[in-house]
């Protein structure tokens, strides 16, 4: 993978999160990103929603309204896209 690829994915994702509601930061560079969100429910009850949907979640120990992302740099857009729906409906699961 070039890093025209690595960027362009990158872009893709981060277009994703920041259509979340919840999501209000996004930082870090090419596909290890850290991604803030609205501090009203734990990252380990995020970590429960999207491991129900097959995605398994990394967290900063010092920081419970952020998520770590690091997915390896083979993923498609289509499974970038998947991880984002299930995202959306976690996120809708706990504030609803």
């Amino acid at each position: 993978h070039t890093n025209l690829d690595i960027a362009a994915k990158e872009t893709h994702l981060r277009t994703l999160l920041s259509s979340c509601d919840q999501v209000t930061n996004i930082t870090g560079r090419g596909m290890m990103l850290a991604v803030y969100f609205e501090n009203t429910f734990s990252v380990l009850d995020l970590q429960d929603q999207l491991l129900q949907r097959g995605f398994f979640l990394d967290w900063f120990l010092f920081e419970d309204g952020a998520m770590r992302l690091s997915p390896p740099l083979t993923i498609s857009t289509a499974q970038l896209d998947a991880f984002a729906h299930a995202l959306k409906a976690s996120f809708n699961a706990l504030t609803s």
